[in-house]
């Protein structure tokens, strides 16, 4: 009877390595050939070049911080110099992390409609059209007109 209990149930024979195992049921032996990739991925260790998930958070929040900076300082900073740096956060995807600071320097922009009346380069007329229409401010298409020839 226990010659029967031995027939039916596997055993697991270690070898060496955890790879190199070979699974037998009673009768018949069936050998696992060893995997090409060996035991690395289990034995696999980092190497130290490598940063923490702690340190990439950390250094994550302090550009945040240097970032906000930046905005806090917003006063100082030109209008065009602040659509220039909403620009470039939108165009990097991560204008969700300062969704407060954008509104606030999008309404001084819009506040200061008259500093825009008197702009020559079209590229920040256009950059302050294009933001201020995105974020729901309205912007008269008449900025425009005096990019037009003749007029």
């Amino acid at each position: 009877m226990s010659s029967a209990i031995k027939a039916t149930s596997p055993v697991i024979q270690k070898i060496g390595s955890p790879m190199e195992t070979i699974a037998t049921t009673g009768a018949e032996d069936c050998p696992f050939e060893p995997s090409l990739w060996d035991d690395f991925f289990v034995t696999y260790a980092p190497s130290i070049s490598q940063r923490s998930e702690k340190w990439m958070r950390e250094r994550a929040a302090h550009l945040k911080k240097e970032v906000r900076r930046m905005f806090d300082a917003h006063n100082g900073l030109s209008v065009t110099n602040a659509l220039i740096l909403v620009d470039v956060l939108e165009r990097l995807g991560i204008d969700n992390h300062f969704e407060e600071e954008i509104c606030a320097v999008l309404c001084r922009v819009h506040s200061e409609k008259q500093e825009f009346d008197n702009s020559k380069e079209l590229h920040i007329v256009a950059l302050r059209f294009r933001l201020l229409r995105q974020h729901g401010f309205f912007v008269s298409t008449d900025v425009f007109n005096k990019f037009k020839e003749g007029c």
